[in-house]
């Protein structure tokens, strides 16, 4: 098993960084420093341990093999926990005749039609976004305000404003079910989308990434890119709809599947566990061969795949 390649993600960033200002240049620099470090001190390691290349495959192949048993049972508490969220919401909604509902202070957007996608992946985290064109080049961008894998069900599309197709209107929506349109954006101010969204419900950034319009796009587009977060999300999701008015007689028959899921999740395994030598019986060889030296080299990989993974969602949304 080789290595991890870090090297093509620092020649990205590189490039990037050529054309960035602002923020996004800071980040960008930041993020290829400290991929630098840990990529720089992981290869060391990784050519100095005696053994770690046969250690790898055997790390990967078991802990794989424990991923595939432990996604089958988590997929289906996920579902279930989903569906019971949804019903409850259903309820809200039939009650109040709205798709927006509060729990304490927190806004709720009920969507009992869309379904949370379980993520085999739950780690790193990404924010799902969609960039808005003017002809071929990106002119806005749209991040989710949920993290993760509950961003992908978002759909936003462009029209022309109420007063016509100088300026442009934003429509984001959750469902078919919950909209929200930000009328009259103009284009000249590049302030003004953002400033639009602003106390909605659906997006946690609507940046317009230079003074030309995006084009009308016709239909509803989805967002993209969201990973991770499947678990939290559902049992949050969950927890929120037995907390809904309508939905309080039925919380003894949503509690067992908010248990289940809460008992799956806990039972995911974790690179750190099979990291340690002493974690399972008969790995203890695995462990002594990557753990050959003062810092672990699958300590070091997991640092290297973070940081990979945290440059790849930068490079996907950074205006540059």
């Amino acid at each position: 098993m080789a290595a991890v390649n870090w090297a093509a993600t620092s020649t990205s960033l590189t490039t990037a960084i050529g054309g960035a200002t602002g923020t996004d240049l800071t980040l960008l620099t930041d993020v290829r420093t400290r991929l630098t470090r840990a990529g720089t001190q992981y290869d060391a390691l990784w050519a100095a341990v005696s053994g770690v290349d046969a250690a790898k495959t055997t790390f990967d192949a078991d802990f794989s093999a424990a991923l595939t048993a432990w996604w089958t049972a988590y997929e289906a508490a996920h579902t279930d926990a989903d569906r019971a969220a949804r019903y409850g919401e259903s309820l809200e909604a039939a009650a109040s005749g709205a798709y927006l509902a509060r729990v304490g202070d927190v806004a709720i957007v009920l969507a009992p039609a869309s379904a949370i996608s379980w993520s085999a992946d739950e780690t790193p985290i990404a924010s799902a976004y969609r960039h808005l064109l003017a002809t071929a080049t990106p002119a806005l961008r749209v991040v989710a305000k949920e993290a993760g894998t509950p961003g992908n069900r978002i759909e936003v599309r462009i029209d022309d404003a109420t007063s016509g197709a100088t300026r442009y209107k934003i429509r984001v929506r959750l469902g078919s079910t919950y909209e929200e349109a930000y009328d009259e954006i103009n284009p000249a101010t590049p302030t003004a989308a953002n400033a639009a969204s602003n106390g909605g419900h659906l997006l946690a950034e609507c940046k317009q990434l230079g003074t030309t319009r995006p084009d009308s796009t016709g239909a509803w587009l989805a967002l993209t890119g969201g990973t991770g977060g499947s678990i939290a999300a559902a049992a949050l999701r969950l927890q929120r709809a037995m907390q809904l008015p309508a939905a309080i007689a039925k919380v003894p028959a949503m509690q067992p599947y908010a248990a289940a899921l809460t008992a799956a999740a806990s039972g995911m395994p974790s690179r750190a566990a099979y990291n340690d030598g002493g974690a399972f019986a008969g790995r203890g060889r695995i462990g002594q061969r990557l753990i050959g030296a003062p810092t672990s080299v699958l300590d070091l990989e997991e640092q290297v795949l973070t940081i990979i993974a945290e440059a790849t969602r930068l490079l996907a949304v950074a205006s540059y």
